[in-house]
């Protein structure tokens, strides 16, 4: 028990820093500091960042309400209509345009001396006699703003918020930021894009304004954004969680807080207009329906501890009264309502702790729990792509060749489904007596064409006539398959086919494979891919196959014949098996690379490839070759 909130604050970091000094072992994220209301969680965090102590406050709303989410929204409503002055004033205070308050401050003189918008006198700045330094960071605003208007009238909501962080480096400012922020900024930008992008898999209008729209109506509803916190999100961290939210979650040492009469368990809300029990059909349940609820929430707050649990309370929150005990903990024989607090926590108690961070230590990422080949590839290219993609997932800009990659992949799914319902080898491979039907019974080109209609994919061209390029070249690619393949017979096993597999005895692997025909007794592996066949394939070619050849192994109990690149461009086959040399190469490769992600070694590989790679705006160390 503690006098104030701030004494039971200081009271509760003090022990957790204790417990943990007091063991090697122990994390950070073994701690968990439990509220009832996401409130609650603003007296802890000041001091915890004055300590510099890791933390993560998981709320489970009020993605809208961050700091990230508010900046870009502000900048999308300043795209759709320029003189929306409370947009343009969130964006002038943004640190990578560099105003200071003095700057600011002018601007806002003139638009209340001349009744203009902020937006207006940015574009008459000339006029105002604003200094050359400040006229400069004006025109590179409007330059921005003129080239993502531009810009919004062709792309999509999601393609205009990449270019923006982009281009106005505000996404460079969010990676160069403290460890602990920088992760949290890039979690809310993440989730923010996804919600971004369901936007437009669920509307034909994918414009700025529309999505703008839908966005206030959720808003002005009430609606603040459901946050979907990553928990075992690193690096090491105290996690600040709601009891609700914690559900599910176990920690070594949970602290229950704020265990005091309307605060836990919290006050009950009745109804503005209640309704009178006659007029209700149902059986009304006796008792205290909220108290049992609130009694309910407290068993799940002490059961989500392994080691320990700690309660505590205070008798000042800073009303006008004195605060008694929560009831649970009278109930539980912990604490007497009546009992006096016997000491006085000065609070000034953590003036003089500190917290200095291990110089050489290295952070600590929580490990992936599987494996994927395009995990390894980015982490081999250079692992420090890997740790803004993987680790940091940092949203990047779509490009033309995988939108259509993904599209010539669905095409040839769906082909083969259709094949399948008919030819595969639970039809007809199984049975003497069924006769396999060829291509052209099954599908014509008119059929195929279609497909490819219904599941084109409009994202991430350049250009209106890149798009029709891509498109007819689609076609293309479609009649040269049918007319080659139009009288043979497929046989397909399995489509897409997920697999799991341990690799290495230690680590678990996981992926998908394009397609697994049936070939006699003996199976054949197939990857699509949408460039050019290669003369000769180098064992780097080869890895992608070679990895699902393992998976294959593992899954199948019937050999495997050959493993196949199928180039989409001229329709071609580029077929080989790997050899037992081949499949230890394979599996050194695949484990030196996960040792590294766990090792946390995220040194960059600075060359050639630095000009082609998403993140080379944002990264410190990349190659100007």
């Amino acid at each position: 028990e503690s006098e104030t909130e701030e004494d039971e604050v200081n009271e509760v970091i003090k022990k957790i820093i204790d417990i943990k000094s007091k063991s090697k072992d122990l994390l950070w994220s073994d701690f968990a500091i439990l509220i009832r209301t996401n409130r609650s969680a603003d007296s802890f965090i000041p001091v915890l960042e004055k300590l510099d102590i890791p933390f993560l406050f998981l709320a489970s709303k009020g993605l809208y309400l961050k700091k990230i989410v508010m900046n870009i929204v502000a900048y999308l409503k300043l795209l759709d209509n320029y003189h929306e002055s409370k947009a343009v004033y969130r964006i002038l205070k943004l640190p990578v345009f560099n105003f200071n308050q003095e700057e600011i401050s002018d601007i806002f003189y003139w638009s209340r001396r001349k009744s203009l918008s902020l937006y207006k006198v940015l574009q008459n700045a000339n006029t105002f006699g604003f200094p050359q330094e400040t006229l400069k960071k004006i025109n590179l605003l409007l330059s921005l703003i003129s080239k993502h208007t531009f810009l919004a009238k062709e792309k999509t909501v999601s393609e205009v918020v990449l270019r923006f962080l982009e281009d106005s480096g505000y996404l460079k400012f969010i990676v160069e930021q403290e460890e602990q922020k920088k992760r949290e900024d890039l979690s809310y930008l993440d989730q923010f894009y996804r919600k971004i992008q369901e936007f437009e898999k669920n509307n034909d209008d994918k414009s700025i304004k529309f999505f703008l729209e839908e966005f206030e109506i959720e808003f002005s509803s009430g609606e603040t954004g459901f946050l979907s916190p990553d928990y075992e999100m690193g690096p090491d961290t105290l996690k600040i969680i709601t009891i609700h939210s914690a559900k599910g979650l176990e920690f070594k040492y949970v602290f229950i807080v704020n265990m005091v009469k309307d605060k836990f368990p919290s006050k009950e809300r009745k109804e503005a207009i209640p309704i009178p029990d006659d007029l209700v059909k149902e059986i009304i349940p006796e008792g205290d329906l909220h108290l049992e609820e609130e009694r309910r929430l407290f068993y799940v707050a002490i059961t989500r501890a392994k080691e320990g649990v700690f309660f505590s309370w205070a008798k000042d929150y800073g009303g006008k009264q004195l605060k008694k005990p929560s009831r649970f903990l009278i109930e539980a024989n912990l604490i007497s309502p009546e009992k006096a607090s016997k000491y006085s926590v000065k609070k000034d108690v953590f003036e003089k702790e500190k917290i200095s961070r291990e110089k050489e230590r290295k952070i600590k990422y929580p490990l992936p729990k599987h494996f994927s080949f395009s995990q390894l590839v980015a982490y081999d290219k250079c692992p420090k792509q890997y740790y803004y993609n993987f680790i940091l997932k940092i949203p990047v800009p779509g490009k033309a060749q995988f939108t259509f990659g993904r599209t010539m992949h669905k095409v040839f799914e769906l082909i083969m489904e259709r094949v399948k319902d008919l030819n595969g080898s639970d039809q007809a491979s199984l049975f003497d007596n069924k006769k396999s039907k060829t291509l052209k019974e099954i599908l014509n080109i008119k059929d195929i064409l279609e497909i490819y209609q219904s599941v084109w994919l409009n994202d991430w061209f350049d250009s209106e006539e890149q798009k029709k390029e891509y498109f007819k070249k689609g076609k293309e690619i479609l009649k040269d398959f049918y007319e080659k393949y139009k009288d043979q017979v497929f046989t397909p096993l399995f489509i897409e086919k997920s697999f799991k597999f341990k690799i290495g005895g230690e680590y678990t692997m996981i992926g998908k494979i394009d397609r697994i025909d049936l070939d006699g007794k003996e199976i054949k592996i197939i990857d699509y891919k949408t460039g050019e066949p290669k003369e000769k394939l180098t064992f780097a070619d080869k890895r992608q196959l070679l990895l699902y050849q393992m998976a294959a192994t593992n899954i199948f109990d019937k050999p495997i014949k050959e493993l196949s690149f199928y180039y989409l461009e001229n329709n071609q086959e580029v077929n080989f098996l790997g050899n037992e040399k081949d499949l230890e190469r394979v599996q050194d490769w695949a484990i030196k690379q996960i040792e590294g992600i766990i090792a946390g070694d995220f040194k960059e590989n600075s060359g050639f490839n630095c000009r082609y790679c998403d993140f080379k705006e944002i990264c410190p160390q990349r190659s100007d070759f």
